[in-house]
């Protein structure tokens, strides 16, 4: 590693260990940034830049660099600022003091001191803060404490206070802990710790755990409804070390019962992935019903081409006072997946490249076990990719699917695919085969389509058929060819069908001036068969779009579409209902700069009479004002020649106030059948006052259906809801940091119930009652 130190300002160059400073900044912004410090190089080709200092003094024989007064320095995008700073090559030290700031890509850090060893990435901050961060959360979580210490990998903070107001917000809640332990990027260990709302301590834990892999929170959950009664719940993490977490899952309930278990997330070395694996037990003491459930799962990383997973999933489930009600459910699940890819030599050694083949292997059993009989399901299935250059490549797969058990008849069906492709310069072609097997000789097994001649198809490309086309004149932009022999039907009645079709698409605009664009485009299909009924059966259908805009601010359009699809002799495939039809569908669209118009409806030549139209819509909006707009929608059946209901609704915005109306009408009748209202306005101190209400005809209960006030703070937001319908009040404190995460209690016709999401989703929660 090169040496150096370069002064900006003030002194000449001076000798003195890279290593020392950089790594002294690269700690500093691992202490706030933890995965910076594995990303910054370590290759010593940089310079530490000294910008300004009144005094720089360095003693050769100690090899001891001292700076004083208004030091600053740089270390690629990092800036340092203190006092004083010591340099000691020997030792392999620096020591930092007085009003020690450190700004970087991420923010601000400071403290009193900082002493570091680079030899063995030590360090020791007084009075230090930082902060830090998690994918997909909004915000940061701010930290201080009264001394730091560790390395890049573990970071402990003695006397830690933790929250996510910002700096220059009021602290509304913070943690304070008395110890604190942060593995980057992995996970945060707090123990003792209070959690102070404004200046209240509230609620204490002896252990708390914040994953930085995962969206998780732990705080027990309280709470009355009339189904469960009293209950608790709650998900203690009693273990956490470098690579495995736990946690005691408990939720008692006065009515319901209990449920308990435990669940384990680590990271196993050997097998090279995480895992989990977690049981619950449910006692419902109002039903009689006992469930004992367990899952394990592993991903597996076995080397640089071969990875997978696999699964073990047990549900066992009883009713105490009815014998012989137990049912035992056992599924297994593991995939393996191979792949191959090309070694290339490069500047900095050897290098993969483009994948050349892929194999992957699952497999998936399901047993259950009653006092009749057991039953048992497997699917096994196989898939082979090749990419024998960059335009071919053959893919095909093999799958098998097993029933049987007591008293069934067991059956094997299996299916096999394949597809190879050539895409060159002038084609692409596409050979692929399907065939389905009855290995238990079942003459009902299947009824899929067998492939007894590959089916290929055949797209040429523009720089082929451009050659004997006149594309000018005849504007084609895809011709596609088909042709396939199959077999449809079981063994027993099946019937062979050849089949061969062609595709060709053209699209032209047919006229371009400054006022109008007229363009259209044609798509034509042509299919012919052969059966043992019948040699020559042909269907074909056809696509035809004309577009005509006129330009300029007042812009107009008119769409038309015109499609048919006909039979000439009927449809010959037996798993395919093949409708005749000729549809034009028509769409006009009419702007100015406040006020658009569209219509469109269909017409369907060969439906029956007094249903050949589809209902005419018709959208119109209006912007009156810049802040006030009216929109109508409505339709007309043009078989019957009514109107159908009319939506009318207006969006009016002011500064502080967006209020909301909207009606439906009979049109016909000319009666108000329903009609919706919400407001909501903010006040200038932070409160949000928001109404929804809604009337409709024969309606017995109130008008207004909702009321929400909502105060904003700078860090956390209050919010009070109440529901007319289901009688329900809920009073949130929210956690902007965390969008989701709320702390609050719901008071309804259900009873009194405790919203703790702030640590524990409720979604997590359910999830755990009910795997």
């Amino acid at each position: 590693m090169t040496s150096g130190i370069r002064h900006k300002k003030r002194r000449a160059t001076a000798k003195a260990s890279l290593t020392a400073v950089g790594a002294a900044l690269l700690f500093v912004f691992a202490l706030a940034l933890p995965s910076a410090a594995q990303d910054a190089p370590q290759d010593g080709d940089e310079l530490i830049v000294i910008e300004s200092a009144d005094y720089m003094r360095r003693e050769q024989e100690t090899q001891i660099t001292v700076l004083k007064g208004d030091v600053k320095f740089k270390y690629g995008d990092i800036s340092v600022s203190c006092d004083e700073a010591t340099l000691d090559e020997n030792r392999k030290t620096v020591f930092a003091r007085h009003s020690v700031k450190m700004t970087g890509p991420q923010g601000d850090y400071v403290g009193d001191s900082l002493f570091y060893n680079y030899d063995n990435e030590w360090f020791e901050i007084v009075n230090g803060s930082g902060s830090t961060t998690a994918e997909g959360v909004s915000g940061r979580l701010f930290f201080s404490a009264d001394f730091i210490k560790g390395d890049p990998q573990r970071i402990k903070l003695n006397k830690a206070r933790m929250t996510t107001c910002e700096p220059d917000c009021k602290t509304e809640y913070h943690l304070r802990a008395k110890e604190v332990t942060i593995r980057p990027s992995i996970k945060i260990v707090a123990r003792d710790v209070y959690v102070f709302f404004g200046g209240t301590r509230s609620i204490y834990y002896p252990l708390y755990v914040i994953s930085l892999k995962q969206d998780r929170r732990h705080t027990p959950e309280m709470g009355y409804n009339k189904t469960d009664g009293f209950y608790v719940n709650h998900d203690y993490a009693y273990l956490t070390k470098d690579n495995i977490d736990g946690w005691a899952l408990i939720y008692l309930a006065s009515k319901k019962g209990a449920k308990y278990g435990a669940e384990h997330m680590y990271t196993s070395k050997r097998l090279g992935g995480d895992g989990r694996n977690w049981f619950l037990t449910n006692r419902e003491k109002d039903t009689g019903n006992s469930t004992n459930m367990a899952n394990v799962t592993q991903k597996l990383n076995l080397n640089d081409r071969m990875s997978g997973d696999f699964s073990f999933n047990r549900t066992s489930s009883f009713i105490i006072d009815r014998p012989g009600s137990r049912r035992n459910t056992n599924r297994t699940s593991f995939n393996l997946t191979r792949s191959v890819r090309e070694i290339k030599e490069g500047p900095s050694g050897t290098v993969k490249g483009a994948e050349r083949r892929r194999m992957t292997l699952g497999v998936t059993t399901t047993t259950t076990q009653t006092l009749t009989g057991e039953s048992v399901t497997g699917n096994y299935n196989f898939g082979h990719t090749l990419n024998h250059s960059q335009k071919l490549n053959t893919n095909y797969t093999y799958r098998l699917a097993t029933t049987g058990g007591t008293n069934k008849t067991e059956s094997r069906n299996a299916d096999f695919r394949s597809t190879t492709t050539y895409t060159g310069d002038l084609y692409r072609l596409t050979v692929a085969t399907q065939k389905s097997f009855d290995l238990s000789e079942q003459q009902s097994a299947t009824k899929s389509l067998n492939t007894l001649w590959p089916k290929a198809t055949l797209a040429l490309q523009p720089k082929l058929y451009s050659r004997f086309i006149p594309l000018k004149y005849v504007p084609i932009t895809a011709i596609t060819l088909n042709h396939e022999r199959i077999r449809q039907g079981t063994r027993s009645d099946s019937e062979a069908l050849r089949h061969a079709s062609a595709s060709i698409t053209a699209a032209k605009t047919l006229l371009r001036t400054n006022r109008f664009e007229f363009k259209t485009s044609q798509r034509y299909d042509q299919s012919f068969y052969s059966t043992t009924d019948a040699n020559y059966l042909m269907t074909h259908s056809s696509d035809m779009s004309y577009y005509l805009q006129k330009a300029g601010p007042n812009t107009s359009a008119l769409k038309f579409n015109f499609s048919t699809n006909k039979d000439s002799g009927g449809w010959p495939n037996r798993n395919t209902v093949n409708r005749e039809s000729s549809r034009l569908r028509g769409e006009f669209a009419f702007n100015r700069p406040k006020t658009t118009l569209t219509m469109n409806t269909q017409y369907d030549y060969r439906a029956a009479q007094g249903s050949r139209y589809s209902p005419m819509t018709i959208l119109v909006n209006r912007s009156a004002t810049q802040n006030t707009r009216f929109t109508l929608r409505s339709s007309r059946n043009l078989n019957t020649h009514r109107w159908g209901y009319s939506d009318i609704s207006m969006e009016l915005r002011r500064k502080n106030t967006l209020l909301n109306a909207s009606t439906t009408w009979d049109t016909e009748k000319g009666d108000l059948r329903a009609a919706t209202l919400s407001a909501a306005s903010t006040r200038s101190n932070g409160w949000k006052v928001a109404v929804q209400s809604s009337w409709s005809r024969n309606m017995t209960d109130s008008i207004i259906k909702d009321v929400v006030v909502t105060k904003e703070r700078c860090c956390t937001i209050i919010e009070m809801k109440y529901n007319t319908t289901r009688e329900e009040f809920q009073l949130q404190y929210i956690i902007r940091a965390f969008p989701q995460k709320r702390l609050g209690f719901t008071q309804s016709e259900r009873g009194f119930d405790l919203d703790d999401s702030f640590w524990t989703t409720q979604s997590q929660t359910r999830q755990l009652g009910t795997n």
